[in-house]
């Protein structure tokens, strides 16, 4: 690991042992986190799940079948 510091402040810190695989994951999630709009509608998205308010994937690939076909 190696870090940088400014104003008496860490500004990067690198962990070189990490497997190359990890680093895609590190960054996409430093991105997602990075957008507050996202964050909020992943939050929402747990809340709804966490209250039942879901629909089987059956489903939503039928409602949106129909749509096509219908052409919406």
């Amino acid at each position: 690991m190696a870090s940088r510091s400014r104003s008496s402040r860490t500004a990067i810190t690198l962990l070189t042992s990490c497997p190359r695989v990890s680093w895609g994951r590190l960054r996409e999630t430093i991105e997602v986190l990075s957008d507050a709009e996202l964050v909020r509608e992943l939050r929402e998205g747990l809340t709804d799940v966490r209250a039942g308010r879901v629909f089987p994937a059956e489903q939503v690939a039928a409602d949106l079948a129909a749509r096509r076909a219908a052409g919406q």
